[in-house]
């Protein structure tokens, strides 16, 4: 399916609230019209995110963006790594628990 179609379905149909990108940074990165598609159709500025934190114990990031879809919010969520990749690879999943946890304590409401 063409990355166009994709994004202009989250944008335009779906409308969700949140956006979960699994290690795309290098793909992004090195790839200039999927870069453009992020960037023209969901309207983020990939180099700026606005919001930017650590992964507890590690050299990677969470990059958030916060957009709007029509008239609703969608935040973009950059993990800092894909799930296959370090530090999230083996057998023990605690790293991957811990990047959760800390991501639903930054974002837990109520």
């Amino acid at each position: 399916m063409d990355l166009d179609v994709v994004l202009r379905t989250i944008e335009g149909g779906l409308r969700p609230r949140w956006l979960v990108c699994l290690g795309l940074k290098g793909l992004l990165d090195q790839n200039r019209p999927v870069r453009e598609a992020f960037e023209s159709i969901l309207k983020l500025d990939l180099d700026k995110p606005h919001e930017k934190y650590r992964l507890l114990e590690s050299k990677y990031h969470f990059r958030e963006w916060r957009v709007r879809t029509g008239s609703a919010p969608l935040t973009v969520v950059f993990w800092p790594n894909h799930s296959s990749r370090h530090p999230f690879t083996g057998t023990d999943i605690g790293k991957w628990r811990d990047a959760c946890e800390q991501f639903k304590e930054r974002h837990a409401t109520g």
